[in-house]
Parts: C-alpha cells; structure tokens; sequence
C-alpha cells in the first residue's frame, strides 16, 4: 500500500536514481495508491464479517510439485462450503 512505499523510498532517497527511475516510481505509487483505496473499501465492506469469522486451527495446506494435481485437489476443496481459500485478486493485492 501507499503508505509502505512511501516508507520505502524515503529510506533510500539517496540511493534511488530519480531521473532513470522515474516512470518505474510513478508505476508503483500509482499501483499502491490504487491498492490503498481499494483497501480502504474493502474494509468498509467485509471487516465484521472477518472479525465474526472463526479460524480453524488445523488449516489445510496444499503443497506439491507441478503437475501432481494439485489444482484438482483445490478445486475439489473448494467445493465444500465449509473450507475457504484465498482468490487470486487477494493474493495479488492484499489489504
């Protein structure tokens, strides 16, 4: 988010090499305030509702080599409306 990569580039200022960079720095604060906002209302919208939720503690991992089926066994998991999993768009852009 904003705040993290602002934190960032204030504590390499002087190793940054603005000139080059440029175009890269603005990619990324134009990334992470987009982030940001959608952080923002991603906590308007579901942070009771994580609050409520109750964790497992036995979590179930799936781990495995290329082409082993693990897909299959995520998506065979994700079948049952008592387990749930991480989305791509969670994965990539975490609040």
């Amino acid at each position: 988010t904003l705040p993290q990569l602002l934190v960032i580039l204030w504590n390499n200022r002087s190793d940054i090499h603005w000139g080059t960079y440029s175009v890269r720095i603005t990619f990324l604060f134009l990334m992470s305030l987009f982030n940001s906002f959608i952080a923002v209302i991603e906590w308007l919208l579901f942070s009771r509702a994580v609050a409520r939720q109750e964790l497992n503690a036995r979590p179930i991992f799936i781990l495995g080599h290329p082409r082993t089926g693990t897909t299959l066994i995520h998506n065979i998991l994700a079948q049952d409306k008592a387990l749930s999993y991480a989305s791509l768009l969670a994965v990539a852009f975490p609040a």
